[in-house]
This record gives C-alpha cells, structure tokens and sequence, in this order.
C-alpha cells in the first residue's frame, strides 16, 4: 500500500463496523435507489510505527494516543475541528477509530499526534513552512468520501522535537513518521582572521532541488530527511568562489555536535571544484605483495610502506601501495586545470603505528611518489596481483613527510590536468615508494577513515 496516497475500500471492516453494517443492509431492504446517495462514507487515518530509530533520541517504544485533526468541506466549512480520533490497533496496524462523513470533497487542513501523556510528538507541515520541505505531501490534503466505501488516508510524520509550532506552519502536526536529523554548520571567509560571515546555501540530492536558505554568520542547525541523502552543499557569498561538496548522510550525522567549517576563498576568477569524498562515496584502496590476491578496498589508510612482518601476515619482507581515485566529471572538457592541491592527512590510528610509530624512514628513504593510473580498477576487487597499470608522465617525485605525524598539501596540477585531457584513460593516481629498500613507510587516511576530517581531499581550480 502506497503510505503517501488515498486507499479506498469497497467493504468496511465488519470486525469494526458490525452495527452500520446491519443499518445498510436494512436501507438496501426499503430503497436501494432512493436511499444509496445519502450512505455516509468512512474516514481513517493509517498511522504507521515509527522504525529505525530517532536521530533526537524519541524511544521506538512510545505509545501514540491519539490523532487530533481537522478536517473543511468545499464550503470550508470546519466538519472536523481538531477532532481527537484515538489510534486503536487492528491486525498489528494502527489506525484511528474511523469517522462517518457525508459523501463528498474534503480537506485535512491540520493534523498532529499525541502521546498517552497527551504531549504533541508528531504533525505534518504546512504548504510554505520551514519544514515542508522535508515530505512529499504537506497540508492541505484533499480526499473524497464516496458511498459505503472506507476512504484510508496515511500522511507523513515529522518529530516536533527542536521544532516549533512556526517551524510546521502553525501550532502543529501529520504523517508516515520521516526520520531527519539536524548538522551544523559554520561559513568563514579570511579577513585579518578568520571570521563567521553570511552566505547563501542551496542542498540537492537525486531527486534535484531540496532545500536553500540565508546563512547567518553564526553556526546554523540545518535540517535534513535521514533517507533522502546523498546531498550536494552549494555555498555561495558574493565576491567569493562557490563552495560545493556532495555528502552523504552518515558524513552530515558526524556534524550533528561538530560543526561542519566551511572557508570561502575570494573570487579570483577559475572556478573551483572540492572534493572530499568519504566511505560511501570515495575510492581508494591498499595493494600488499604479500598477499597478492587479498582486497584491501576498506582499509582505512592509504599507505606505501617497505616492511617485514612475521608469521602469519605474510612473514617475510614486502610492500604495500595504495590507489586513489576522485571524481573529476564536473570539470568540463577542454578546461585548463590552474592549479590542483591534494591533501593527505596523517592517519593516527592506523594499524601499522605500532611498528613504523608513523611515516617511518627507520634504515631506508621514504621519499615517495604519485602516478597516474591509466587503467580501470575497482575498489573492492583491486589486488596486488591484478592492479592497474600506470604511467610515470607527469609523475611526482616527492621527498617524506618533514616528521612522523605530518599532514601534506601536494601539488598535483600537472596530473590532474593530464586527468582532464585524457579521462577514457584516466583512473585516478597511485601512491608507492620510490625505493625497495626496508624500512620505510608513509601512512594517511583514506576516505574509510572514522574521522571525515581526515579524508583526503583534492582542490581543483580551471577555467
């Protein structure tokens, strides 16, 4: 049954109804014709169970009381005027006790749940409120009531925690109980200090546009449905470059208490791409000599290291690379890449730090290098024995990082620009040492990484 739409039934539940369904059945007996235009018609409301749990910490187990509504005719005319139907469980599903209405147009202009503590928990917002964004199907719903049939009407919930009454359009409530979430998130622009500034937002997912407002120069709380991610953040502030990122929802739910820190950059004129993918949405993976068939697609570093290990992972010596890809398809073709930066964060959880205590050049350089792959792979298939083949064009030839812990900021215009001129070969880039020589090891985070402030990222700027 579609939650989000009108359900009609041509017999009423007898279980329910056994009373009217006599009444009926006697005025069938006197008049059918004469009498079958002034039946009534049925009314209920499907309420479903709230699953999954609540981002705001609402308990599963809570019981719902009743559903308060109102309902106008075409007059508009109040027939139901926030009349409390008590929810009533019927084979595991729950439903109001239904109401008996004259045949003909109506529409549900509020509606909200209650506890049995009498407490608002759910509403359905208003057409042009805050939170109306976050449904398919805000107030006002229209329905009919047809003869001898059961109109079902199922609409969409929306917690009224860290919500008010304005936030719905009015002081409240409806249906299909949505799951969101609210991130927080700060704008800054450098001006002898870095400092909170006014900008605009606009978010998109898969469905297009979802949702723009004005940013204060504070930290703002923004709300999100937790099932209509991925999002894409657009930022945008006059005199500065546009931020984009695309996000997925478990990246948003990491900035539920840690604001997510977005800087603008003054408009110079190249437009600017940022990527920094995370699980969901990253590529990147490790490659081991040792076990050259294993996948090592969810590791979260991305490491090259020359290293001994002993019985059991591989006992011997050998080497470890890594691949990294990014998706580089909202640059357009012909563009000239001004400059591309990657940086690599220093991953201090790896598995490997008990060892190497960090990026390691214990007795051997580890001056490393990245090239660019010119063959397809995929992440959790990659291996040692099949990974991809790359080239040395263009390639960076990079000294170690200056100490154990130390983030990078590579310059790696060249191999993004040769990205952009040759994509049916272009496959991302491939981080190894230079030399064989053990020990060496360097050690970042990968887009597996726990901590999204870690991933690595790519800034783009062309024209």
């Amino acid at each position: 049954m579609n939650n989000r739409s009108q359900q009609k039934h041509s017999t009423m539940r007898a279980i329910l109804f056994p009373f009217f369904a006599v009444i009926l059945l006697v005025s069938f007996g006197c008049n059918r014709n004469s009498e079958l235009e002034n039946n009534p018609g049925l009314l209920e409301f499907m309420v479903p169970t709230p699953t999954g749990g609540s981002p705001t910490g609402r308990p599963q187990e809570e019981i719902l009381s009743e559903l308060v509504v109102t309902v106008v005719d075409a007059n508009g005319d109040r027939i139901l005027d926030q009349e409390a139907l008590p929810i009533v469980n019927f084979g595991g599903d729950q439903v109001t006790e239904p109401v008996s209405l004259t045949p003909g147009n109506y529409t549900v202009t509020e509606l909200w749940i209650t506890n049995e503590d009498g407490d608002i928990v759910y509403a359905t917002p208003q057409a042009g409120s805050e939170l109306a964004y976050l449904v398919d199907t805000p107030l006002p719903i229209s329905l009919s009531i047809t003869t001898d049939e059961v109109t079902q009407i199922t609409p969409q919930l929306l917690s009224v925690e860290e919500s008010t009454p304005q936030d719905f359009g009015y002081a409240f409530f409806s249906f299909e109980v949505v799951p969101t979430f609210n991130f927080l998130l700060g704008t800054f622009i450098y001006n002898s200090g870095f400092q909170l500034t006014e900008a605009d937002l606009s978010i998109t997912n898969t469905d297009g546009d979802y949702y723009s407002t004005s940013l204060e120069a504070a930290t703002n709380s923004i709300k999100v449905g937790t099932e209509d991610g991925p999002f894409t953040l657009t930022i945008s502030k006059s005199g500065y470059e546009t931020y984009t990122q695309l996000f997925s929802v478990d990246s948003l739910l990491y900035h539920r208490t840690d604001p997510l820190e977005v800087i603008l950059m003054e408009s110079t004129g190249p437009d600017t791409l940022i990527l920094q993918p995370d699980s969901a949405l990253g590529k990147d993976a490790v490659i081991w000599s040792n076990f050259p068939d294993r996948n090592l697609g969810n590791s979260q570093d991305v490491q090259a290291l020359n290293w001994t290990w002993r019985s059991g992972f591989g006992s011997g010596g050998g080497s470890r690379a890594s691949l990294i890809d990014f998706d580089l398809s909202a640059i357009p073709e012909g563009a000239t890449v001004t400059s591309a930066t990657l940086f690599l964060s220093y991953n201090p959880t790896s598995a490997e730090i008990p060892f190497t205590g960090g990026h390691s050049s214990l007795t051997a350089s580890n001056d490393y290098q990245l090239e660019r792959v010119i063959e397809a792979w995929d992440e959790d298939a990659v291996t040692w024995a099949n990974q991809p083949a790359a080239t040395s064009t263009n390639s960076l030839q990079l000294s170690g990082p200056p100490s154990a812990t130390a983030d990078v900021a590579l310059d790696v215009t060249a191999l993004i620009q040769d990205s952009v001129d040759d994509p049916n070969n272009s496959y991302g880039l491939k981080l190894s040492l230079q030399g064989s020589a053990y020990y060496a090891a360097v050690i970042f985070a990968s887009s597996d990484n726990a901590n999204p402030g870690l991933h690595p990222k790519l800034i783009v700027t062309y024209e």
